[in-house]
């Protein structure tokens, strides 16, 4: 059975946070603005009282973070990096503010530090390697933390793996990392090249975008427990000029 995804109550800007916890689908702006109007919502499955009637999904408006209320509060800074800590804590970081948790057992905002998380973007904890695995900032390169020891203070990154080497010119726009499965990973990185191009008349720039698929696989090492990475092979794709990757 089927349902189509009710619209939020609020508008989302271009690219929202989104991250799935427990049953429910939590987005927020990536950018929030000042104000009680963040755009948080989280995407829930309403169950109908005493067995009547369909469950049905139903957005719910949840509390900003502390920050964006505050006067002094610059809406040009944008969360950075995201992740999920203990299966019901969203952290968040923003240059300039810190990193904040949403506990959605409680739904109530904390600050957990103000250093920022090492991420670039969205990081998953992976049980089997007892770790968050993400792409690093800087350096946009995969890497991993053990956030559960870095509740007082600032995280460091573990390791850092060099799973592709862009040539000069290619600009990195966005970057996913797929499970595949045991052990195996799917590194998808989208790029822009701008060049000056001439029809013998008169110049103008030619814009490419595409994706990078590369496979790689994490696995102990058996030496001091070490995680190590083994690339394979990588393929390029040509997108649409304006694509973000929505089929990651």
């Amino acid at each position: 059975m089927s349902a189509a995804c009710p619209a939020s109550a609020k508008p989302k800007d271009g690219c929202p946070v989104s991250l799935p916890v427990g049953d429910a689908l939590y987005v927020i702006n990536r950018r929030p603005p000042p104000g009680c109007s963040c755009g948080f919502e989280a995407l829930t499955l309403a169950v109908p009282e005493r067995g009547t009637g369909v469950p049905d999904w139903r957005w719910h408006r949840l509390p900003p973070p502390p920050y964006v209320l505050d006067p002094d509060y610059n809406a040009a800074n944008c969360i950075d990096a995201y992740t999920v800590v203990d299966g019901s804590k969203i952290w968040t970081s923003t240059p300039a503010v810190g990193t904040y948790s949403f506990d959605t057992a409680t739904a109530s905002w904390s600050k957990v530090g103000s250093w920022e998380l090492p991420f670039r973007g969205r990081a998953d904890y992976f049980p089997e390697y007892g770790s968050w695995i993400g792409f690093s900032s800087p350096g946009n390169n995969l890497c991993s933390s053990d956030l559960a020891a870095s509740k007082t203070k600032s995280p460091v990154l573990r390791y850092v793996w060099m799973d592709l080497r862009p040539p000069p010119g290619w600009m990195c726009i966005k970057t996913y990392l797929v499970r595949l499965g045991g052990g195996k990973l799917c590194v998808a990185k989208f790029f822009h090249t701008m060049a000056d191009e001439s029809d013998g008349r008169s110049f103008y720039l030619r814009r490419e975008t595409f994706v990078v698929l590369t496979g790689v696989t994490l696995e102990h090492s058996g030496v001091g427990d070490e995680l190590r990475m083994t690339k394979h092979k990588s393929y390029r794709y040509d997108v649409e000029a304006f694509s973000n990757g929505w089929v990651f």
